[in-house]
């Protein structure tokens, strides 16, 4: 039930270091999973990465371990789902 992602989405419920803080708030991925607006523009073929992300949410997750960020755990799936509904 639980998937590794390196770049996926993030997850900063809160983060200490200002600069940090500034650019996940200006970037809209503070406080909630996501990716930062700043780094959507690197999704070039958006049609195959909807196509992975359907794959992926079929998926029993329910615990996402993150590269950048906390873990997320409980409703994992439904985290996923919302942090990447922009590209959806």
């Amino acid at each position: 039930g639980s998937l590794i992602a390196a770049d996926l989405i993030e997850n900063f419920p809160s983060c200490d270091h200002a600069p940090t803080r500034w650019y996940l708030k200006i970037n809209g991925a503070l406080g909630q999973p996501t990716w930062p607006r700043a780094m959507r523009a690197l999704y070039w073929r958006r049609d195959l990465a909807r196509a992975s992300i359907e794959r992926i949410l079929a998926w029993p997750v329910e615990r996402v371990i993150l590269a950048h960020g906390e873990i997320i755990e409980g409703n994992a799936r439904d985290a996923l789902r919302q942090g990447l509904a922009w590209l959806r």
